[in-house]
């Protein structure tokens, strides 16, 4: 029998709490990485949109008033389909954009821009970009984003990307568009500043 003088207490070696530290702290450091990592912009979807001139502006709006601007359209030549999930903007201050709106391949044709989004468009968050979209005599999908100016002056939207999903990867179209919005009558040419 041992008495409570020869009792011995264990003590961890002096390297194994650091050392589960550091562990933790990678595994902390990895699982947040994995959520922000950006979304890979090689996906089965492009867009059309390669250089600032395919952009539109438009002058003497009101406050409140709103337009739709159309063009940005996807294209899938490969063989998978994408669900497409949201759009994100760059620039836009000055400018709200409303939920956006798709228009499927089979449409007569393009919108630039117009006074409203067509009422037979369709939401963007869940719709599915068949294989084959966009290729031959197929229009591809086109984007509809009703924009609502929301204050005077002059405002820019200078880029646009489509989220989305094919299998089980997230991917990301990044459209070089110019929009620009005025208030007044202002020179509103697309790559103008």
């Amino acid at each position: 029998m041992m008495t409570g003088s020869e009792r011995r207490t264990w003590r961890a070696p002096r390297f194994v709490l650091p050392l589960a530290a550091i562990a933790l702290a990678l595994v902390a450091v990895g699982v947040t990485g994995a959520r922000s990592a950006p979304a890979p912009a090689t996906g089965p979807l492009d867009g059309t949109n390669t250089e600032v001139e395919a952009g539109v502006g438009v002058r003497s709006l009101a406050i409140g008033q709103t337009f739709c601007y159309g063009l940005v359209v996807l294209r899938n030549a490969s063989r998978r389909h994408a669900t497409l999930s949201r759009v994100e903007v760059s620039g836009g201050k000055g400018l709200r954009v409303g939920e956006p709106r798709v228009m499927g391949p089979r449409r007569s044709d393009t919108i630039g821009t117009a006074h409203t989004c067509p009422p037979g468009a369709h939401p963007l968050a869940g719709y599915v970009v068949p294989p084959g979209s966009g290729v031959g005599a197929d229009l591809g999908v086109e984007v509809l984003l009703p924009i609502t100016v929301v204050r005077a002056g002059k405002s820019r939207i200078d880029g646009v990307s489509v989220l989305y999903r094919s299998g089980r990867r997230t991917y990301r179209v990044n459209d070089i568009t110019d929009v620009v919005a005025c208030t007044y009558e202002c020179e509103a040419r697309p790559g103008g500043r």
